[in-house]
């Protein structure tokens, strides 16, 4: 279900003019100025991990890109 919610926020992003490829370069840059380790613990948490979202926001970047390009056209 979580992977669901965030291909669902990804396609409102891409929807609303935010680039898709640009999700994973903020988490990657947030995670490198915060010094952020993968935690042994990541599996108790209701969110995914750092790395983790990265992963996922690629993954869903191709998927959503035709509907960010609509935005951009105005449609």
């Amino acid at each position: 279900q979580k992977h669901e919610n965030h291909e669902g926020t990804a396609s409102l992003a891409a929807r609303a003019g935010f680039n898709p490829q640009a999700g994973a370069s903020l988490w990657t840059k947030m995670g490198n100025a915060s010094g952020e380790r993968q935690s042994g613990l990541a599996f108790l948490s209701t969110h995914p991990s750092g790395p983790a979202r990265i992963r996922e926001l690629e993954r869903n970047a191709p998927r959503v890109q035709g509907l960010y390009e609509a935005a951009q056209r105005g449609g």
